[in-house]
């Protein structure tokens, strides 16, 4: 079995009079991914460093947010430098999809499964490096910042005001670090899943192209496919977290199912007709994932707007982005899905565009209200 991305270690942490079991220091960083009791799995578990106590959080997005918020209090930002390692992650994700369906030649798929494993660890690896700074490294640290400013009203300040400083300075490097680090851990988490889902929708898109499902004709082929529908599944099931953790667990069924149909010696009519309504429910989870993935990067640049308190939204930006996700669902059904979403996902999603219409002062917090209970649903 596929280890949880992220790895950690089981524990029991009582928040309130609840006890969790929790993945706890996932990528070695001080939150978890609640496990038990099945109310709270998903979840994420993460330590409030100002006051000191354990907080669950609704999902992995939503706390990536929060660490945008208390970030942006202490005027720190996070910068992403891991795109080209991200691409590189996508095409060897591809490549083996492909060789799977027999597109691309060769015999290598284990070499370039060896390779796509290494990628992964290359992209986690320099969360290993992060540290908290000591206080002796906080003191050095204000005390060249004052001795390296050239300013009559820093040099004129008193030794209370300096003493003051420095307590702040302490704090926020306190602070910070584990901020920094955990929204890190957070990104990578979230990429990474984000990564798997592309991985099945471009999978099964490639399996549809053909007419029929023309590669599945071939008996050496459907077991190849059934095989990699087994893999994937298992990359599935590496993720534990909301908000994918739910919809993970009726792929991971549809493409088990899909696989055990594959591997039999002869398809009758039924045996086509249910390989192909579980194909199709993976190709529907897929896009909804990939459209709650576009609409998370819309409610992070709102979010933002708000926090600089922006005199004005980039309305018709918002509005194209919205309206870019909202369109194909509304021409989709989710009839086979074990759980409709379509229908109240879309009344969420116009009166968000109907905000983006209101002169209330109130209407972009209704914009963002409305936006987040959207990607809830999917």
């Amino acid at each position: 079995m596929m280890k949880k991305i992220g790895r950690g270690t089981t524990r029991t942490i009582r928040v309130g009079e609840i006890d969790l079991s929790v993945r706890m220091n996932v990528f070695s960083l001080g939150f978890g991914i609640i496990q038990k009791p099945d109310r709270y799995a998903g979840r994420i578990l993460v330590r409030n460093v100002d006051a000191d106590y354990w907080q669950i959080v609704e999902n992995a997005y939503y706390a990536y947010r929060q660490t945008e918020h208390i970030l942006y209090r202490y005027g720190i930002n996070f910068y992403h430098g891991e795109k080209n390692l991200l691409e590189n992650l996508r095409e060897g994700a591809l490549r083996l999809n492909l060789r799977s369906l027999g597109i691309e030649g060769g015999s290598r798929t284990r070499r370039d499964q060896e390779q796509f494993d290494g990628l992964v660890a290359r992209f986690t690896e320099p969360l290993t490096h992060a540290r908290k700074l000591t206080k002796t490294a906080a003191r050095e640290q204000i005390s060249a910042v004052l001795g390296s400013r050239n300013l009559p009203a820093v040099r004129a300040r008193t030794v209370a005001a300096r003493g003051r400083l420095l307590e702040r300075f302490e704090e926020v490097l306190h602070i910070e670090p584990h901020i920094l680090a955990r929204q890190r851990g957070l990104w990578i988490l979230i990429k990474l899943s984000e990564l798997r889902f592309e991985t099945l929708h471009r999978y099964v898109a490639e399996l549809l192209k053909y007419d029929g499902m023309k590669p599945l004709y071939d008996r050496s082929r459907r077991l190849a496919i059934a095989t990699r529908f087994e893999s994937i599944a298992q990359e599935l099931e590496s993720i534990d977290f909301e908000p994918h953790r739910s919809m993970c667990k009726l792929t991971i069924d549809d493409l088990r199912a899909a696989r055990d149909v594959l591997r039999k010696p002869r398809l009758t009519r039924e045996d086509w007709q249910t390989l192909s309504t579980h194909i199709m429910c993976c190709r529907i989870a897929t896009i909804l994932k990939r459209k709650q993935i576009a609409l998370e990067r819309v409610i992070i640049s709102i979010m933002r707007h708000l926090l600089r308190e922006s005199p004005q939204l980039p309305v018709m930006t918002i509005k194209r982005a919205i309206s870019g996700i909202l369109e194909p669902i509304l021409h989709m059904s989710d009839e086979k899905l074990r759980v409709p979403v379509i229908e109240e996902f879309t009344g969420h999603m116009q009166k968000a565009l109907s905000s983006l219409d209101s002169s209330s002062p109130d209407a972009p917090e209704s914009l963002y209200d409305q936006l987040k209970k959207a990607s809830l649903l999917l």
